[in-house]
């Protein structure tokens, strides 16, 4: 395990979690003052998420090659399971209680297309989870992967997984998705071009830079851009910063390598996480500070995903990988 790694994806997904928490609270007649600075910079979570996938992917199968079916099977037991769960429980919640949701209005298409990890395609809209939309992409980043997988040499697989993601993005106009492929090539000079630590430092810090300079209120709109533009911006940062976190010393702190272990129900549970928290609170104390009932929510979803891991996404993952590798 890259230790470095699992820290990333800790910060990835809290950092996607605070976008959502700043972009939605203008539906609860709220704003936020001193964390207005970070709107819209949290998405870019996601670009690091795509990197660090492309990166784990090719690193995994490197260190053991696994088949095109193990290797998707591995991969739906640990995505689909947690992910069907959370949109039938959306869903069931929907027509039992349609009054809770003020904007949400599920139909039969939706749902299926949820399910099935085709809404952008299908419907042309998130699906029912919205953070899900990453979800979709990922699942054909699997697929794609997977038919590399019967390639027997790295350099046929890398053209045959290039050329699809490509065609993939210029078709859809979604270029985000050319993200798996920095990961992809990050992990590729890690095994066979790795650079020094003293690089590895310089590369990470200049990510960070780059990351840190779209603070600046013109990059916002940054959230809503699948184009080539946002895959400039902060795609190529988070592979500077990928790469870099790769080959410098790695970090053990436990705290943080949990968080990371945890980021995929922290980054599920806000679906249901922000409104569940704000609803509340505005029932029990509405006169707390904006910036405070928003750090509040993100301490929030991030123990209640701690607690979804624990309890039920560790344990099913586990016995499902057990059950399946019989």
């Amino acid at each position: 395990m890259i230790n470095n790694l699992q820290f990333l994806r800790a910060f990835a997904a809290i950092s996607v979690v605070l976008f959502h928490i700043i972009d939605s609270v203008v539906t609860y007649s709220l704003d936020t003052t001193w964390l207005n600075f970070l709107a819209g910079w949290g998405a870019l979570g996601v670009d690091l998420f795509f990197v660090i996938s492309g990166f784990v992917m090719l690193h995994a199968q490197l260190q053991h090659r696994l088949s095109p079916s193990v290797f998707l099977q591995k991969r739906l037991i640990r995505i689909v399971p947690m992910y069907w769960g959370l949109t039938a429980l959306v869903v069931l919640i929907y027509l039992l209680f349609p009054a809770i949701f003020r904007e949400l209005q599920i139909n039969e298409s939706w749902a299926i297309s949820s399910f099935a990890f085709m809404s952008w395609f299908w419907i042309d809209k998130h699906p029912v989870v919205y953070v899900g939309w990453t979800l979709e992409w990922e699942i054909l980043f699997y697929v794609l992967f997977a038919i590399s997988l019967w390639i027997n040499k790295i350099r046929s697989q890398l053209v045959m997984l290039t050329s699809g993601l490509v065609l993939l993005a210029i078709s859809s106009q979604h270029l985000i998705i050319i993200e798996f492929l920095f990961g992809i090539f990050a992990a590729y000079l890690y095994h066979f071009h790795r650079p020094a630590r003293k690089v590895g430092w310089t590369l990470l810090l200049v990510g960070v830079g780059l990351f840190l300079a779209t603070l600046h209120a013109k990059y916002r709109m940054l959230a809503f851009d699948l184009s080539l533009y946002r895959t400039l911006i902060w795609g190529v940062p988070a592979f500077f910063v990928v790469l870099g976190a790769s080959v410098i010393g790695q970090l053990r702190w436990s705290s943080l390598t949990y968080l990371g272990n945890a980021s995929y129900s922290i980054y599920l549970l806000q679906m249901l996480s922000i409104p569940v928290f704000y609803k509340g609170m505005l029932l029990i104390t509405p006169e707390l500070p904006t910036d405070v009932l928003a750090l509040g929510c993100l301490v929030f979803t991030v123990v209640a995903g701690c607690i979804v891991y624990t309890i039920l996404e560790k344990p099913l993952t586990k016995t499902l990988q057990q059950k399946f590798s019989g």
